[in-house]
């Protein structure tokens, strides 16, 4: 996307200037006693499947600071948080020893080269995680926190993909790639492994790039995982090739399991301003969250940056690749936020993978993490106060698809004689809205999303011409949108010579006068709705026929309209996304069936 180009600009340009990336790969790391909280590191041979740690004199782990501006605080490792409830510390080492196996490319037929962190002696079935590492990155960049969380007794799995600043894989081969590796390692992580593993209940994880691929792949498969955790997960094009690696946001989120993602205060800054930055705004885990359904989580971690998350030791190897993102700069802040990413990555896999409910108190209050944030969100799992079984909207007709036009999104159903033209709310995304309109077109009612200049209707309200002028054979034209959306489109039917056989409102309302308008008029919009302005709404119909019906969600918001995450200032659901889409479609077809 252009906003991370600069960054992979800057890069590019100094690749033939330094030397390339790399360095020695750091040797394993394991922990020394199961019931020793430090970190030690082994001999030099990393394709090893010993559990006879070497080093025997390990830098001591500090994981009790709470002030991430803390530039020289006293190490400890006997001193832990304070966590609610009657659950592990999950900021400290587990009980487990943690065995690492390298297992390369072509060993039983392993698509890829990839490493193991397995917790020996763990009992009953213990769950697989799969992490995917950051552009340029390398699998032992990660070792002190992915041992951590093995070591809570998950089977953690690393692999490692192709990048290169001028070839090498784009995301979208990468995650082909990465789809065949998984199900390879479903069908063979036992016979690497003494513990039972449990790929039923199978986590994914990446951070950077690797958040980027991890989402392509459970857009291809949305089952391929049970959960999935995000760490300043970037979905930026790569340096070379931008245009044919798009951003892997831009189709609607298949998956629908829970997720987490964590970022990091620094990782929109860059070099000059937010120029160069490595998770750049509008690219990063802000957007990842706010694609993803409910159940998700978000937490912005302070004081620290993109490639804080790579181990200490490994930061001279990782070169530019580390040196170019902005960073705290504190080894001992660099150090404690790894093992706060690995706490948290263990409280959200204790909770979605083992079932240890106990485990979301932690997850949704950082008051008591010892770690700072800047922002912790939650979209929960709402119950829905008018279940979904009883919203009886009819069979689809036939499966629906979406493509990319020039006016904007097109949703291609069964029907070839009734279209619908949305125009998307302000600054939102316009495949936010893609359930809505993908359930209208599978039971007869093509239609488009419109592109709006600088994602605002004000700016186009006369997109809609385009459909008349460029789709001419359709024989009923309705008109929707949502929010500023649907207040555009309203002034547009009020002004438009063209057929206008429907008019659909969206937590939105007219300021032109509609009165004579002859065709069915609906509004539409949740009782917990805490961003529409009641007296402007309630004015708005005054402007519109006797006829129009005035329809509130009960218990809907404004933003669940869309798939877009919370927004500044709404009230709180308590129905599910989906519930008030299908009760959108549902009055919308009462009205033109």
């Amino acid at each position: 996307m252009k906003k991370a180009f600069s960054l992979f600009s800057i890069l590019l340009i100094a690749t033939l200037f330094l030397a390339s990336c790399g360095g020695s790969e750091k040797k394993p790391v394991k922990q020394e006693d199961p019931s020793d909280t430090e970190v030690a590191d082994t001999d030099t041979n990393t394709d090893t499947d010993s559990t006879d740690p070497t080093d025997t004199d390990p830098e001591p782990t500090d994981t009790d600071s709470t002030d991430p501006t803390d530039t020289d605080p006293e190490p400890t490792d006997t001193d832990e948080p304070e966590v609610p409830g009657e659950v592990e510390n999950v900021f400290v080492l587990g009980p487990y020893f943690v065995n690492i196996i390298d297992v390369n490319s072509g060993t039983d037929g392993a698509p890829r080269d990839f490493r193991i962190y397995e917790p020996t002696g763990a009992e009953g079935n213990i769950p697989v995680i799969h992490f995917l590492h950051g552009f340029m990155y390398k699998i032992a960049y990660y070792d002190d926190f992915l041992l951590h969380l093995a070591s809570h007794g998950f089977i953690v799995v690393s692999s490692q993909s192709d990048h290169g600043m001028i070839g090498g894989d784009t995301t979208i081969v990468e995650a082909e790639k990465v789809t065949t590796f998984l199900n390879w390692l479903k069908q063979n992580i036992q016979s690497k492994v003494s513990v039972t593993a449990d790929v039923e209940h199978f986590g994914v994880s990446g951070h950077s790039r690797g958040g980027k691929v991890t989402n392509r792949v459970l857009n291809s498969d949305p089952t391929m995982a049970t959960s999935f955790f995000g760490v300043d997960p970037v979905d930026s094009a790569p340096p070379v090739g931008g245009s044919s690696d798009p951003s892997s946001l831009n189709d609607p989120v298949q998956f629908k399991g829970e997720s987490m993602f964590l970022g990091t205060e620094k990782g929109p800054d860059g070099m000059i301003g937010s120029t160069g930055a490595c998770a750049p705004s509008g690219d990063n885990s802000v957007n990842f969250y706010a694609k993803y359904p409910e159940p998700s989580h978000h937490i912005i971690a302070a004081g620290v940056g993109h490639a804080d998350m790579v181990d200490p030791a490994d930061v001279s190897s990782c070169g530019m690749y580390c040196s170019t993102c902005a960073k705290s700069g504190n080894t001992n802040l660099n150090q404690q936020f790894i093992t706060y990413t690995g706490g948290l990555m263990v409280a959200f896999f204790n909770s979605t993978l083992k079932g240890q409910t106990q485990y979301e108190a932690l997850i949704n209050d950082s008051s008591q993490h010892p770690f700072a944030t800047v922002l912790n969100e939650h979209k929960p799992d709402n119950d829905s106060s008018e279940p979904e079984a009883e919203i009886e909207i009819g069979e689809p007709l036939e499966e629906a698809t979406m493509s990319k036009v020039s006016e904007g999104y097109f949703f291609d159903g069964p029907g070839e004689d009734e279209v619908m033209i949305f125009y998307p709310g302000a600054s939102i995304e316009p495949t936010a809205y893609s359930s809505i309109m993908t359930m209208l077109a599978e039971r007869g009612i093509d239609g488009f999303i419109i592109d709006m200049p600088a994602d605002m209707a004000i700016f186009g309200q006369n997109k809609a011409d385009d459909i008349y002028k460029n789709y001419p054979n359709y024989k009923k034209y309705y008109l929707a949108g949502h929010s500023m959306g649907g207040a555009m489109i309203a002034n547009y039917a009020a002004k438009t010579s063209n057929q206008v056989d429907g008019l659909f409102m969206l937590a939105a309302y007219p300021t032109e006068n509609l009165t004579a308008a002859e065709y069915p008029i609906l509004f539409i919009y949740g009782s917990n709705d805490g961003v529409v302005n009641r007296d402007k709404l309630a004015t708005g119909l005054t402007l519109t026929p006797a006829s129009a019906v005035n329809y509130e969600i009960p218990g809907g918001n404004h933003a669940y309209f869309g798939d877009y995450g919370e927004q500044s200032g709404d009230g709180t659901a308590t129905i599910k996304p989906i519930t008030q889409q299908k009760i959108t479609v549902r009055e919308i077809l009462k009205l033109v069936r």
